[in-house]
This record gives structure tokens, C-alpha cells and sequence, in this order.
């Protein structure tokens, strides 16, 4: 579906209880397609960026093998998601980062490391909506954290879950600087002419969990290793978009939750509604329970837009059913004090043949 279309449907599809976080998907594809902002042909290229990434590695690495790798001669990678974008170059994940560090081994990090009011360890546990939510029970002490000082996180870095849900990623910010990388997660390190914000965004992306779900190892839970994560292809637009394609995300977003508390607060008076109509239907004056009966019919869409509201509409059916409510009455027709009689002599007639003078004796 593309932007127009969900726009002309959108009042029609709202009312699906997953839209909004359809909506959300769906803005974040078209971000990292190059389809949210528009592109500027006079802006440095993305190739350029690419090669001072290359440049900024060899300074800080020289020959050192790092989890990188340069090429002397660079091949791009084939994606059609990215092609034809003014500007914007193809590449793996290999060569847009600096540096790819996956967290201590579980041998290395024991549970006796752990105490409270340390410093916080980032697991996946740790990683939601795109940001790092510290857990009291993961934190380490000043000795483990000096034993594992290499895998402490520096601000500007991503860290991302490793196992599990595929594409949980987290730009680690300053209050976060110096924080422990935990087992279950991998560090990104971002150069300085690339928009971590815009990566971290990327590899959150329906795009970018689509293909490490497809790649990624293991059957009770995905397992994702550093061959599969450098070796992710995607989109690297020019920095100045990198920035607009941020900023219009945010926009985006803090509008899709405006639009989620406006309809929770229309469920909220929705299911107040309800409860107020069928509740109306209990009344003994039969001018009043025709009233609101009508008033209920009216609103039968808005009564019944939910799963809980048709609950609540066939309890209410059945009490009405018991208490004479839902049928029309005929004067004309045997009362039911007359056939309450009917059934005791017929009761009796039986218990009389059976040879029992009453009942109660048959009964003993």
C-alpha cells in the first residue's frame, strides 16, 4: 500500500485494533526507502560518506584486523528497495560501520557479578521503542566492570538485541555512556560521518527484521551472528537526509500517538456507552425499555465495535429472554399458571399408574 492509498483509507482501516502500529511499520518503510522526505541532488552524495568512513577506520585501526573489512575495489550490492535514489549509495552493514562487538560470553559474566545500584548491563530486556530502559536485577559492580571495560558502550554507539526479536536496536546516548554491553546484545560503533540516530532508526525498521528473521539461526529462539549482521545490505542516503528523514519520523510518530490516546479515550467513552444503553435496557416501564431499545438498535455499529461488546450484547440478550423482554405476548395464549397445573396433574397421573399413592413415596 502506498502513502496516498493509506491516506484515502485510513478512517476505514483505523478501526482494526493493530492500525496504529501498522501505521507506525508502515511510515519507518517508507523512511528507510527514501519515500517519507524529499531528495536533494546538490547534496554530498552518500558515496562520499562512505569513503570517509573507510578513512576514518584506517585511522583509527590502521592495519589492525578489526570486525570489519575493507575492500580495495568496492562492489556494490544488489537491492531494488534502494535503487534509483538520488544520492543515495548501496552498501552492507560491514561498510557502514566502524567497528561490530558482540557482548561478553556468558562465561565471563556471572550471575555473582550482579548487584544492585551497579552499573547497568544492556541485554535485550533492556531495549524498548528504541530506547534503553535500565533493569535494577542487571547491574554489575566496580570489579566486573573493570574486567569487562572493553565491552563498556561510548554515546553515539547502537546496541542491538542479538537473540529474540529481531531488529530491537537502541542508540546509546550520554546518560548511557559507560553502561556494559550484556551477553545477549551486540555494539554498533557509528562514525562520525554517518547519523547514528538514522541507523539506529534502520535497523529497527520492518525492512531490516524482515531479512535478519530470514537469516538469522535457531529454532526456540533467533540467534543473530556477526556474519549475518555485516553482512546486512542496506540504503545509506546523503547525511542532510539522513537528518530530514529523522525528523519527519519523529513528526510522524508523535502524531500516531496523539492519534492512539484520542482513540483510547474514544474506546473509553465508547465503553461507557455500552454499558450505559444495555444497562437502560433493564428498566421495568415498558415506555422506557421501548425507548432505549430503540435507542440501542440505532447504535447497534457503535455498541458492537469490539470483541467485549458483543460479550456484553449476548448477556443482554439472554436476560432479556428470561425476563419476557424479547418476545411479543399473547393474552390469548394458556398462562403459565395454567400450565404449571397442567404439568402437576400430568406428574400425578403418572405416579398413580405406577402403582404409588403419591410422590414422595415413589421417592422412598
Amino acid at each position: 500500500m502506498n502513502a496516498e492509498r493509506l491516506l484515502a483509507q485510513y478512517e476505514r482501516v483505523a478501526e482494526a485494533p493493530d492500525a496504529l502500529d501498522r501505521l507506525r511499520r508502515f511510515i519507518l518503510d517508507l523512511a528507510v526507502r527514501g519515500k517519507l522526505v524529499p531528495q536533494d541532488p546538490t547534496e554530498e552524495p552518500a558515496a562520499s560518506l562512505l569513503e570517509r568512513v573507510s578513512m576514518e577506520r584506517q585511522r583509527l585501526f590502521g592495519n589492525r584486523r578489526t570486525d570489519t573489512a575493507d575492500t580495495n575495489v568496492r562492489k556494490a550490492p544488489r537491492a531494488p528497495e534502494f535503487e534509483g535514489r538520488i544520492g543515495w549509495e548501496i552498501a552492507t552493514l560491514e561498510e557502514v560501520v566502524l567497528e561490530l562487538q558482540t557482548g561478553p560470553f556468558g562465561s565471563a559474566l556471572h550471575k555473582s557479578d550482579y548487584q544492585a545500584n551497579g552499573t547497568p548491563v544492556v541485554n535485550p530486556a533492556s531495549i524498548h521503542g528504541g530506547r534503553i530502559v535500565p533493569i535494577d536485577s542487571m547491574a554489575v559492580g566496580a570489579e566486573a566492570l573493570e574486567r569487562l571495560a572493553g565491552f563498556r558502550l561510548r554515546a553515539g554507539d547502537i546496541v542491538m538485541a542479538r537473540r529474540g526479536e529481531m531488529g530491537r536496536c537502541a542508540l546509546v546516548t550520554d546518560d548511557a555512556a559507560g553502561w556494559l554491553c550484556g551477553t545477549g546484545s551486540v555494539v554498533l560503533r557509528m562514525p562520525r560521518a554517518l547519523y547514528g540516530r538514522y541507523f539506529a532508526l534502520l535497523l529497527g525498521s520492518p525492512y531490516v527484521k524482515r531479512h535478519l528473521e530470514g537469516s538469522a539461526v535457531g529454532t526456540t529462539m533467533l540467534n543473530l551472528n556477526q556474519r549475518i549482521l555485516l553482512g546486512l545490505v542496506v540504503g545509506v542516503p546523503p547525511l542532510l537526509e539522513q537528518r530530514r528523514i529523522v525528523a519527519k519520523v519523529s513528526e510522524l510518530m508523535a502524531l500516531s500517538d496523539r492519534l492512539e490516546a484520542a482513540r483510547a479515550e474514544r474506546e473509553s467513552t465508547r465503553g461507557r456507552l455500552t454499558i450505559s444503553s444495555l444497562n437502560r435496557l433493564s428498566v421495568s416501564d415498558l415506555g422506557k425499555f421501548r425507548n432505549a431499545s430503540e435507542l440501542a438498535l440505532n447504535a447497534l455499529p457503535t455498541l458492537t465495535a469490539r470483541a467485549d461488546q458483543i460479550a456484553q450484547l449476548r448477556q443482554t440478550i439472554l436476560n432479556l429472554a428470561v425476563r419476557g423482554k424479547l418476545a411479543a405476548q399473547d393474552s390469548s395464549e394458556e398462562s403459565a399458571q395454567e400450565l404449571v397445573q397442567r404439568i402437576s396433574a400430568a406428574k400425578s397421573r403418572l405416579v398413580a399408574e405406577a402403582g404409588f399413592s403419591s410422590l414422595d413415596e415413589r421417592e422412598k
